[in-house]
């Protein structure tokens, strides 16, 4: 995985360097990762711990929405071009599989 796995840095939509921002510490965070079509919502994916949503503000800060979604492991994830309907999935080779689909509540969280 890398020097630098288990971090997630975005770059702005300009695309010019204007400094990254880290926005996960946990441990394997960043095994799959996807981004809403607008590229204010990401959607950060752990082999063995879960995913998490983060949404970005009008300032362009990332910030956490709500706690671990699936509080297990999430090797792929995926995000609608709205942001609204994410799909994590997880499984082993030879064994079990889980396909878990989330949508925004009235409170504009996944869940």
């Amino acid at each position: 995985m890398g020097v630098c796995a288990g971090y997630q840095r975005v770059l702005d939509s300009t695309g010019q360097y204007s400094g990254w921002q880290r926005i996960v510490n946990r441990r394997r965070q960043g095994f799959s990762v996807a981004l809403s079509a607008d590229g204010n919502t990401a959607l950060v994916g752990s082999n063995g711990a879960g995913a998490w949503a983060f949404v970005r503000d009008s300032s362009g800060n990332w910030t956490q929405q709500g706690s671990n979604l699936i509080g297990s492991g999430a090797s792929s994830v995926a995000l609608s071009a709205d942001g609204n309907t994410a799909l994590v999935g997880d499984g082993e080779p030879g064994g079990g599989a889980v396909a878990v689909v989330l949508t925004r509540d009235s409170g504009g969280a996944l869940a």
